[in-house]
């Protein structure tokens, strides 16, 4: 006889008295039975405000933990911190009146810090740096309280990335640049207060090209998704092992990041369903032929994605 595959819950039920609330959610966060949920909230009545956990229920560790104003967890209130599957910090900062203020900090699942930002009112302002898994510099920006200022980002290879200025707002002003990953040109792009105004092409080799019809687009798996669909549909499986009690379906989230030359690469689990179904979903993405490259700005850049992979029970 096959064991029962049924969500074990690390958390005894707690009588829910007008103090305490239990909730729980699927992969996308959305309210469903406790048997079919990927995370678990428990929300306490305080002093201060209403204090909330979010766990990961099948790596039984704390997904995020802060204070809020109202039962309905609409209105931050105080520090806030985050966390990966592993365990390790996400991001951690603070809010004021539901906005974030002050310093905020966000971390790769491997401790390596990710994003440094300054806020005031829930907007930027000061300097904001960003940084690869790799330790290499992303992005360094440093703005004004109204919103202008000044941008430099690179590749992970070290090469610039795109250089400009941003007026009141956030809007881009004045002459940007863009390079291609090999350090070449790759656009220059004049704005007047977030509107382009023109904008001149260059190929790899930095020579200029006389289309600037825009080809800016997402990475696409090589058919499109009904072929990146049907590529998933033929390498997952069913672990032999399990049978579903509740339902007939089960998601894994994946993420990853599809390369400036089309390759997949830094994939993982970010939503664990159970190891098995982990591993299959895990390998069933890395197994990924190439795809056709993101292009934004003339050049070819990395693109960042979330996967959930769906498997199903195989009929009887």
């Amino acid at each position: 006889m096959k064991p029962g595959f049924l969500i074990c819950f690390l958390f005894i039920s707690l009588i829910t008295y007008s103090q305490k609330i239990e909730k729980f959610y699927n992969y996308r966060w959305e309210p469903v039975a406790p048997n079919e949920a990927r995370f678990y909230s428990l929300i306490t009545k305080t002093d201060s405000g209403w204090y909330r956990l979010d766990y990961y229920i099948h790596e039984r560790s704390l997904q995020m933990k802060g204070l809020f104003e109202d039962s309905a967890c609409t209105i931050r209130s105080g520090y806030f911190y985050f966390f990966h599957p592993n365990h390790s910090p996400s991001a951690f900062g603070r809010y004021l009146n539901g906005k974030k203020e002050g310093t905020w900090y966000a971390f790769f699942d491997n401790g390596l810090v990710q994003d440094s930002a300054f806020y005031r009112e829930g907007s930027l302002t000061g300097t904001h740096l960003k940084w690869y898994a790799n330790g290499y510099t992303a992005d360094s920006a440093v703005y004004n309280a109204d919103g202008s200022g000044v941008e430099i980002s690179w590749f992970d290879n070290g090469n610039p990335s795109s250089a400009g200025r941003y007026g009141e707002g956030y809007k881009q002003q004045g002459t940007w640049q863009y390079f291609h990953k090999n350090g070449k040109i790759s656009a220059q792009e004049k704005y007047d207060h977030g509107k382009l105004l023109s904008r001149k092409y260059f190929d790899e080799r930095g020579i200029e090209k006389m289309d600037t019809a825009s080809l800016d687009r997402e990475a696409e798996f090589r058919g499109g998704q009904s072929a990146w669909v049907k590529f998933l549909g033929k390498k997952l499986y069913f672990p032999g092992q399990y049978t579903f009690i509740n339902g007939d379906q089960a998601v894994v989230v994946v993420s990853g990041e599809i390369n400036e030359d089309g390759k997949m690469g830094n994939v993982k689990v970010t939503t664990s369903l159970a190891p098995a179904f982990d591993r299959i979903a895990l390998k069933t993405v890395q197994s990924s032929p190439d795809w056709i490259p993101a292009i934004d700005h003339n050049r070819k850049v990395k693109y960042y994605f979330s996967q959930p992979v769906l498997f199903s029970m195989p009929p009887n």
